[in-house]
C-alpha cells in the first residue's frame, strides 16, 4: 500500500474541514492523529479516510498504518492550504521576477510551507524537463519556507503566502500545480468533457485516436522520448537561477532555442493533449484539503471565442473533484503583443472583432459575473508588451491577496478593481457607469479611451471624471457615439483610471457584436 505523495513530513493541512487521508494499494489502512483514529479498506485499488476537522496549529505527528507498515509524519501543521495553479506565468519561479532575489533574503519562515506537485507527462513516471530551469520532475517532500525553496517556487504563490500569513497569523500552505504553455483542455477530468459543446467533440476525437493506437509502440517511442530529453537538458542547457543572481533578471531571460526539443509524442501521454495533466498532475493530490485556489492560464487559449464555456466547465470540476465549494481567484490575461500582431494595426485603432486575447479576458470577466465564487484580479498595467511573462509578479499576488481577504476571510475592504456597469449615449457624448468606482483618479489626458459610431470607426476620445464616479467620453470626430472600447486589445499604450483602492479600471467594450 502506498500513501499519495503529499502527504509528507512538514505538510500543511486544511483546519475547520475534514480531513482526508488517501492512496493507494490493497489492504487496511488506519491513521491516528490529534487522538483520533479512523480505518477503512482499499476498493479497486485506492483507498481513503477521514478525519474530523481540526482547529490550527501544530506541529503535530501523525501515525498511518498501512496493512502492517507504519509510517510517522512529523512537523505537520493545520492552517490555511491554497492551490496555486495554472501555465506558465503562474509557473513562474521568484528567483525570475523583478524583485525576486532581494524579496527572498532572510525570507525563512516556519509557518510557511511549500509543494510542488511533479510535471509529469504520464502518472508516476519520472523525467527532466524544462521550467525556466532545468528540473527533474520527481516526488518531493513538503518544504518550509526559506530563502532557497523560496526562489524556485511559484512567484505568484510565494508572494500571496506572505501577504497572508502575516494578516490572518495561521499556518499556510500553497501547493503549486502547474505547467507552462498547456490548454485548459489539459487541466480537467475526461468525465467533464462529454455533453460540453466545446469539448465534447474533442475529447471523442481524442478517445478515437489514442485508440487506434499501438500501446507497446507507443510506450517504446516514450520511453525513447523521456530518455531524449534527459540527454537534450543535460547537453544544452544550465540552470538559471545561479546566471540570473548574477546578471540579473533581464540580462538572464532565457534564450535557450528550444526549436529542437525532442518530437512530442501526440497521444496520451502528450502534455497539451485532452484531460492529461489532470490524470498526471491533478490526480495525485485528489482530494486534498485546501481553501481556496489561485489560478493564472488563458494565454494558450488566447484566440478561443469558446474559453468562457471551458473554463466554466474546469471550475465545476475542481470544485467537485476536490469536494470543495471553493472561492477561485483568477488573474486577468495582462497586456502583451510579441509576435501575436501587428504594432502598428494596433496603434491604428484597428477594430478588433477576431480572435483575440480581448474576448478571453471578456470571458473571464462573464465566469467571474456567473458565480459569486469566482474572482477575477485585473493586470490591466502590469502587462509587458514583448514579454509574455510580466516579470513584476508581486502586485498580482497583493491584488489576489485582498480578494482572498474580502471574499474567503469576510474583511471589509476594497478589493475590487472598476469594472463597466453600463453605458448612457446622450447628447453627443458617452456616459460611462462602473462598478467599483468609489473614488476614480487618473490622468485623463492620456487614457485611451476609444469611441465610434455606427461605423465602428474608432477614433480617440477625450475623457473626464464626473463627480458622481462615472467617465464621460467624446469626441469631436464622433458627433453620435454608440460604442466605448477600453484597453480592449492585445496591449493598453495608454494611463489608467484608479479607484480609490489604487486598483485600475478593467478593459471593456460596450458593444456586444
Amino acid at each position: 500500500m502506498k500513501l499519495a505523495s503529499i502527504f509528507t513530513d512538514h505538510m500543511v493541512l486544511q483546519r475547520d474541514m475534514p480531513l482526508c487521508i488517501f492512496g493507494t494499494g490493497e489492504g487496511k489502512v488506519k491513521v491516528t492523529f490529534l487522538g483520533e483514529t479512523a480505518e477503512g479498506t482499499s476498493e479497486n485499488g485506492k483507498w481513503r479516510v477521514k478525519l474530523m476537522p481540526k482547529p490550527f496549529g501544530g506541529p503535530y505527528e501523525m501515525k498511518i498504518d498501512l496493512d502492517g507498515e507504519e509510517l510517522v509524519l512529523r512537523d505537520i501543521l493545520i492552517g490555511d492550504v491554497f492551490l496555486a495553479s495554472g501555465q506558465s506565468n503562474m509557473e513562474m519561479p521568484l528567483f525570475a521576477t523583478e524583485s525576486g532575489f532581494s524579496d527572498a533574503k532572510n525570507c525563512d519562515n516556519n509557518a510557511i510551507r511549500y509543494f510542488t506537485v511533479p510535471r509529469r507527462y504520464k502518472k508516476g513516471v519520472d523525467t527532466y524537463g524544462y521550467h525556466f530551469a532545468d528540473v527533474y520532475n520527481c516526488d518531493t517532500p513538503w518544504q518550509i519556507k526559506t530563502e532557497e525553496s523560496a526562489l524556485n517556487f511559484t512567484a505568484i504563490g510565494h508572494y500571496f503566502a506572505e501577504y497572508l500569513q502575516r494578516e490572518v497569523n495561521v499556518p499556510i500552505g500553497i501547493i503549486s500545480c502547474n505547467w507552462g504553455g498547456r490548454r485548459i483542455e489539459a487541466f480537467i477530468k475526461k468525465s467533464y468533457f462529454y455533453g460540453v459543446p466545446s469539448l465534447d467533440g474533442q475529447i471523442k476525437e481524442f478517445t478515437e485516436f489514442v485508440s487506434s493506437l499501438d500501446m507497446e509502440e507507443y510506450e517504446k517511442d516514450f520511453d525513447k522520448f523521456t530518455k531524449d530529453v534527459e540527454i537534450y537538458i543535460k547537453e544544452k542547457h544550465k540552470g538559471r537561477l545561479d546566471d540570473t543572481r548574477r546578471l540579473g533578471v533581464y540580462a538572464a531571460a532565457p534564450k535557450a532555442n528550444l526549436d529542437d526539443f525532442p518530437q512530442k509524442l501526440k497521444g496520451p501521454y502528450d502534455s497539451v493533449s485532452p484531460s492529461v495533466l489532470w490524470e498526471s498532475m491533478f490526480s495525485e493530490i485528489v482530494p486534498f484539503g485546501i481553501r481556496a485556489m489561485l489560478w493564472y492560464q488563458g494565454e494558450s487559449n488566447g484566440y478561443d471565442r469558446d474559453y468562457l464555456e471551458k473554463y466554466l466547465t474546469f471550475l465545476k470540476c475542481i470544485r467537485e473533484q476536490f469536494e470543495c465549494d471553493m472561492d477561485v481567484y483568477a488573474v486577468e490575461l495582462a497586456p502583451y503583443i510579441g509576435s501575436h500582431a501587428d504594432l502598428k494595426e494596433i496603434a491604428d485603432l484597428k477594430f478588433i472583432t477576431g480572435h483575440n486575447w480581448a474576448f478571453l479576458r471578456e470571458a473571464q470577466q462573464q465566469a467571474t459575473a456567473m458565480g459569486k465564487k469566482n474572482h477575477l484580479a485585473t493586470s490591466a498595467e502590469q502587462g509587458d508588451i514583448f514579454e509574455i511573462h510580466p516579470k513584476r509578479k508581486k502586485e498580482i499576488a497583493r491584488r489576489l491577496f485582498l480578494k482572498a481577504m474580502k471574499y474567503t476571510y469576510g474583511m471589509d475592504i476594497s478589493a475590487d478593481q472598476p469594472v463597466y456597469k453600463s453605458a448612457e449615449f446622450k447628447d453627443g457624448k458617452a456616459y460611462i457607469t462602473l462598478e467599483n468606482a468609489d473614488g476614480l483618479y487618473g490622468q485623463t489626458g492620456g487614457v485611451e479611451m476609444l469611441v465610434a459610431g455606427k461605423d465602428k470607426v474608432l477614433k480617440r476620445g477625450f475623457v473626464k471624471i464626473t463627480k458622481d464616479n462615472r467617465l464621460e467620453v467624446y469626441s469631436p470626430e464622433v458627433p453620435e457615439p454608440e460604442i466605448v472600447r477600453y484597453g480592449f486589445g492585445m496591449y493598453y499604450f495608454g494611463k489608467h483610471i484608479y479607484n480609490g483602492a489604487g486598483l485600475p479600471l478593467a478593459p471593456f467594450r460596450t458593444d456586444k457584436d
